[in-house]
């Protein structure tokens, strides 16, 4: 009876100390990650990209004030390392009926030139546009490549999925994906 009551007050006496330490240990672990995320630098690579998905989040919104979908859209970039290119996205859940190849054109259409508007040299200057997002504020530019534009409409994929209204129904989406300077009718249409 004895050895279970030093047992027992042992563990009472002990227990708040290894309590005490592994919160001591988690917060290092919280004060490493912390310090590390504030000694990580962005790249205009990072702000680029987080520009490029606040213009689709914008444009995405514009879709339901125009009334093309009653959801909210899915939108998102990311770098493909292995393909070299960097792929913005939009998906879109019908209200009522089927995906459809024009409906997936139409919003790869006014996304594009929703977010294109904000361009110095209007809706028909992609190149210009993309330039803008992946570029310093003011000045630093003076060293970036002479072919940037071009090089951006190379190296950046949009692409718009259009999901039906139910997937427990249907799963077949419609995708439509290309650079953002192509044209409609040389937009690739894939269904899956």
């Amino acid at each position: 009876m004895r050895t279970i009551k030093s047992t027992a007050c042992a563990i009472a006496l002990v227990l708040p100390t290894m309590l005490t330490a592994g919160w001591a240990k988690a917060g290092d672990a919280t004060e490493e990650t912390l310090r590390w995320l504030i000694n990580e630098p962005v790249t205009l690579m990072d702000l680029g990209m987080m520009r490029l998905r606040d213009d689709l989040r914008e444009a995405s919104h514009s879709l339901m004030q125009q009334g093309l979908t009653a959801r909210e859209p899915r939108v998102g970039t990311y770098y493909d390392w292995r393909e070299q290119t960097i792929n913005a996205y939009v998906a879109v859940r019908e209200s009522f009926s089927q995906p459809s190849e024009n409906t997936c054109l139409e919003v790869f259409d006014r996304v594009l030139r929703h977010m294109t508007t904000k361009s110095p040299g209007g809706t028909g200057s992609v190149g210009w546009y993309l330039e803008s997002l992946f570029s310093h504020e003011g000045f630093g530019n003076s060293t970036r490549p002479i072919r940037m534009q071009e090089s951006l409409l190379k190296t950046i994929r949009f692409e718009v999925s259009v999901l039906p209204p139910d997937p427990m129904r249907d799963s077949r989406k419609v995708q439509c994906s290309g650079p953002l300077d192509a044209e409609l009718t040389d937009i690739r249409i894939t269904w899956s």
